[in-house]
């Protein structure tokens, strides 16, 4: 069982055990924590530099229509690929590149590794 899981079941097993008021005071104090995480993970993207803008850009083009579902994206790719032989070397020469930087990667190394 992993840290959080217990957590949550230790914090479950105090609420269940509080009086109606107390139970209130703790939803409550629960929605402000709750809000503040948001409000910290918002004041991190607002401190990217140009993230602003380029949400701004983003929101402007979803609301004019002028966006390409990820599907048609890759339908279009994969066209391509099929045709370009550049293409298919640049591709099989950047994939290392991006699954080595992919979350986790280090970790399925290692698990490659010690197997």
């Amino acid at each position: 069982m992993n840290e959080q899981t217990m957590l949550l079941e230790t914090a479950e097993n105090r609420l269940r055990r509080l009086s109606l008021a107390r139970l209130r005071v703790a939803a409550d104090f629960l929605a402000y924590l709750e809000e503040r995480e948001e409000s910290d993970a918002t004041e991190e993207l607002l401190s990217i530099p140009g993230f602003t803008g380029a949400f701004d850009c983003a929101v402007l083009q979803v609301n004019t229509g002028d966006i390409v579902r990820l599907e048609q994206s890759a339908e279009l790719y994969a066209e391509l690929y099929e045709e370009d032989s550049d293409l298919q070397e640049l591709t099989e020469a950047a994939l290392p590149l991006f699954v080595a930087k992919a979350p986790g990667a280090n970790s399925q190394k290692e698990d490659t590794i010690s197997q």
